[in-house]
């Protein structure tokens, strides 16, 4: 039902961003998956020197692409202020063109900012699924500096091509979705040939669990 939701908000309104940056930018939506500061260490892949990692990442990538916005945005902002993350949030802070995504009193509002967002980069997460789903390409940063591949090994219905295992790579499918071009210019967008949808996944989800149910109470057969 999430991902008909998310159809509702392709090509209507658009997300806001806590801080202002030039609207003439390509924009890249920013999904960390960030676990409370107490479960840091329950997970390989979550845990601090995967997000650390992920972080620094799209601050490097921030600065080899100044024609490109990236808005983070997490489940809540408990963690940023974290003193473990303290040297990463500067570096995120003093880039022009990193915004974190601040506002969690409009229902809906990630929803609304991936379809502001040309590209999705992404600690795998049930958004970033739908994304995909959605035809909103998304990269898939699945590394750091103790482990490679390991949400890909658990999640093989996803396609491979969406993965990075390295920073290099990410750069370069980064630049395989959104070609660079100088500040103020624009180039085609790559065509989402990576992004999947499924037929169960055509933004009608709530209507077919309505009617799913008006047919049971009524005794239809399906």
């Amino acid at each position: 039902w999430r991902t008909a939701f998310l159809n509702s908000r392709l090509g209507t309104e658009k997300g806001s961003v806590g801080r202002s940056i030039q609207t003439n930018y390509k924009k890249v939506l920013v999904l960390p998956y960030v676990y409370s500061a107490d479960n840091w260490g329950a997970s390989v892949a979550l845990g601090l020197q995967p997000v650390i990692t992920f972080l620094k990442d799209v601050t490097a990538l921030s600065e080899l692409r100044p024609d490109i916005s990236f808005v983070i945005r997490a489940k809540d902002l408990t963690w940023i202020s974290h003193p473990d993350l303290r040297e990463i949030r500067q570096r995120l802070s003093d880039r022009p063109n990193i915004s974190i995504g601040d506002s969690y009193v409009r229902l809906g509002e990630s929803y609304s900012l991936a379809n502001d967002a040309s590209l999705v980069i992404a600690k795998h997460t049930s958004l970033a699924e739908e994304c995909l789903s959605v035809g909103i390409p998304c990269i898939l940063h699945d590394y750091s500096s103790n482990y490679t591949h390991y949400a890909q090994t658990l999640l093989t219905y996803l396609p491979k091509e969406n993965w990075v295992q390295s920073f290099e790579a990410l750069v370069r499918k980064v630049k395989d979705y959104l070609p660079q071009t100088m500040h103020g210019q624009f180039a085609n967008e790559g065509s989402g040939k990576y992004a999947g949808r499924s037929h169960l996944n055509d933004g009608h989800v709530v209507n077919r669990i309505r009617q799913f149910l008006l047919d049971a109470e009524a005794g239809r057969p399906h």
